[in-house]
């Protein structure tokens, strides 16, 4: 079946940069629901963030109760299961922190390096012998990728994530290996482009699966818990 185009909408980019400065997997980006056939895209789908058991049966259960007519809702048990998630504990800074692994002395190196230098750089092992790089991206890197995407103006869900991902890497990647990049330079952006471009899919993949780790770890450190702990 031919692939079929989305309907231009004036969010997408604003989705794209939302998701991205959320520090979530570009390759996890969603609209929603719109028409899609058959997009040849490279977009990885992720599954929908699990809820507890409890809640995620009231809910269904409250999207699927028989009532008087197709079109109606029944309103009070959806408010409850509402209620439920409503009710539910949200985790503490220290407790998101526990969750990655990180302890609040390495989180507080990291919030140092953050205010004293204006970034954080963090090395991930890529593979055996192979280490990756990164690190934290400043304000003008988000703007750069929105006014590619609406300068690009992509019609398929798989080029906007795309987009995203290059850009992410281009801003945040201090070295791979042997080679080595300079994320402050203007015409770095270029060189990464040129580097990522020879690169496997496998390998790119990779790389943004190690990225996505590191900025959901810097996002995660810099949340409001470091107003309320430091």
């Amino acid at each position: 079946m031919p692939d079929q185009k989305l309907t231009p909408s004036p969010t997408s980019s604003e989705q794209a940069i939302a998701a991205f400065m959320k520090g979530g997997d570009p390759f996890a980006i969603s609209d929603k629901p719109q028409t899609i056939k058959n997009e040849n895209s490279l977009r990885a789908d992720l599954p929908p963030p699990a809820m507890t058991p409890p809640v995620a049966s009231t809910v269904l259960g409250a999207l699927s109760t028989p009532t008087p007519s197709a079109n109606t809702l029944d309103v009070e048990a959806l408010q409850g299961a509402l209620n439920i998630l409503e009710k539910a504990p949200e985790k503490t800074w220290k407790e998101k922190l526990k969750a990655l692994d990180i302890g609040e002395e390495e989180a507080t190196v990291i919030v140092d390096a953050m205010l004293a230098k204006g970034y954080y750089e963090r090395t991930y092992q890529l593979t055996k012998k192979t280490t990756v790089t990164f690190r934290s991206r400043p304000l003008d890197a988000q703007e750069r990728v929105q006014r590619a995407i609406e300068q690009d103006a992509p019609q398929f869900n798989g080029t906007i994530s795309l987009i995203v991902a290059k850009y992410n890497l281009a801003a945040s990647l201090v070295s791979v290996g042997s080679n080595k990049f300079d994320p402050s330079d203007e015409a770095n952006y270029t060189r990464v482009f040129a580097y990522l471009a020879k690169l496997p899919f496998a390998v790119f993949n990779a790389l943004i699966q190690k990225l996505a780790k590191f900025d959901q770890l810097v996002l995660t450190v810099m949340d409001e818990g470091v107003l309320e702990n430091f």
